[in-house]
């Protein structure tokens, strides 16, 4: 948000249902279609046909969009994803413990990862009461079931501008990437050598420098900053 209010935009934020102040069970959902229907709404609510209008999203913010672009009008002029998701690290064996749990548990412990070299935002995130201390196990169920009936091809949106950390073990980058080049063809990958997962929330200079990125990409630099 300050990145966009720093450079002279208008911030149209929200949290994903089962995130932050929504409503819904907490890091819960049925199907995954539920995100990309979020948008939808939040997007049908204001009016943006006057104005350029861009689109960041951050992991399974990123997930949402594509599940947006494959069933709904796209109303956005450029796109940033910040180290999106389709597959998970460690996807084999979180499938396989699906299979084997999905049955007797309907939600296991949450790992606070190490997903940031920002000190202060990872122990703000141990103690904020917003944040589940459970995964629900439906959550992987549902992205399973997203997965398996995406097509890997062109959304037919435009291209997009991709940063990923090369530290991240959240995600699967490596698998990731060159999916979302078949998604969005013509995108822009920038990593950010030793950035995390969270991306925006790393450390200043992190940010800056993926920040530096996405001013060239939108053209940002030029209309609301010195040259």
């Amino acid at each position: 948000m300050d990145y966009g209010l720093s450079r002279g935009c208008n911030v149209l934020a929200y949290d994903l249902p089962g995130h932050g102040l929504s409503t819904g069970r907490p890091a819960a959902i049925d199907a995954f279609a539920h995100y990309g229907d979020s948008i939808a709404a939040v997007t049908g609510a204001v009016d943006l046909s006057q104005l350029p209008t861009w689109v960041m999203a951050q992991s399974t913010g990123a997930a949402a969009l594509i599940d947006f672009a494959r069933r709904y009008p796209w109303p956005f002029d450029d796109t940033v994803l910040l180290a999106p998701l389709l597959r998970p690290a460690h996807w084999a064996q979180v499938r396989l413990a699906h299979v084997l749990l999905h049955r007797f548990v309907d939600s296991v412990p949450r790992r606070f990862a190490v997903n940031s070299s920002d000190a202060e935002f990872l122990a703000f995130l141990q103690e904020d009461p917003l944040q589940p201390r459970r995964i629900p196990v439906n959550w992987v169920g549902a992205l399973r079931a997203w997965l398996a009936t995406l097509p890997l091809e062109d959304l037919g949106v435009g291209p997009a501008l991709v940063i990923q950390g090369d530290c991240d073990g959240t995600v699967d980058w490596q698998y990731n990437l060159p999916q979302m080049s078949r998604l969005f063809p013509g995108c822009h990958i920038q990593q950010v050598p030793g950035a995390g997962h969270h991306l925006a929330n790393e450390s200043a200079g992190l940010r800056q420098r993926y920040y530096r990125a996405i001013d060239r990409y939108m053209g940002l630099q030029a209309r609301y900053e010195p040259a």
